[in-house]
């Protein structure tokens, strides 16, 4: 029997907290203005109890003759801003980017210093040359195993066994 007289008094109770927090729920909603921004309600002055102003008359009229009308906004002012929170974990590397375009040329630098001598080279072949012409045509040396002739517009000059001559257009000179 108690067991039973518990379980009711525990229904009756849930029961009725249900209800009362149904009835606040439906008080507050219903005493919302237009702009759905305050609650307006009337204070009973001998009793202090809340009542919404509709519910007297069914309509949304005055409170009764000396109770005193009270509204209070839905929410409050805005809170000061909280502390910075920590700085997160470092998120994971993204995919590499597109090539970019090709840059603008880059002014001229300086010139360098000079660089070390190179090692010289391995000797060419002997020379096989017997003649030569100037690119004008005007000059000419011709060589050969009797000596050397160098010729020019105005006489010769001759390199041999003999010795070394110049023949001019006045003549010859030792």
């Amino acid at each position: 029997m108690k067991r039973v007289l518990r379980r009711q008094v525990v229904a009756y109770v849930l029961g009725v907290i249900t209800a009362i927090s149904g009835f606040a729920v439906g008080v507050a909603w219903a005493g919302h203005d237009a702009t759905g921004e305050t609650v307006q309600a009337c204070v009973n002055r001998l009793l202090g109890s809340l009542y919404m102003q509709h519910t007297i008359s069914g309509n949304n009229q005055a409170c009764l003759r000396g109770d005193q009308t009270i509204e209070w906004s839905i929410a409050g002012p805005q809170g000061l801003p909280g502390a910075t929170g920590a700085t997160g974990p470092a998120g994971a590397t993204g995919p590499t980017g597109a090539a970019g375009g090709q840059g603008a040329t880059g002014p001229q630098g300086a010139t360098g210093a000079d660089g070390a001598p190179g090692t010289e080279g391995p000797a060419g072949p002997a020379g096989t040359i017997t003649s030569a012409r100037s690119p004008n045509g005007v000059f000419t040396i011709t060589l050969s195993d009797q000596g050397i002739l160098l010729g020019g517009p105005n006489g010769t000059f001759t390199v041999d066994f003999e010795g070394a001559r110049m023949n001019t257009i006045g003549g010859a000179t030792p």
